[in-house]
């Protein structure tokens, strides 16, 4: 099993110069033999820019799960104007999370 460094790491380089503005929050962790990207974008993008959005996330994706071959895979993406939910740096892999005003 990967450590979170391990796991960190290749997500920062996947992602290197793919943070788009409609990226809200990247988490990456690894269980039971099962790595989980969960990616939460906003709802400004409609059609074809979700589309865009989903697949450039999902070249990263690949790109990660290359660098742990025996790990699946399970992929997260949504789109939502919901607060987001406290979210534990170490347990659930937080690697990126933008900004956003408190209610």
């Amino acid at each position: 099993m990967p450590s979170r460094l391990e796991i960190l790491a290749s997500t920062q380089r996947a992602f290197l110069g793919e943070i788009r503005p409609e990226i809200r929050r990247i988490s990456a962790s690894a269980l039971d033999g099962k790595l989980k990207l969960a990616v939460v974008f906003d709802t400004t993008a409609d059609g074809e820019r979700r589309d865009e959005l989903v697949d450039a996330a999902s070249v990263a994706a690949s790109e990660i799960i290359a660098d742990f071959p025996d790990l699946d895979i399970d992929e997260d993406y949504r789109f939502t104007a919901e607060p987001l939910p406290p979210c534990d740096l170490f347990r659930d892999g937080l690697f990126y999370e933008r900004w956003e005003p408190r209610a």
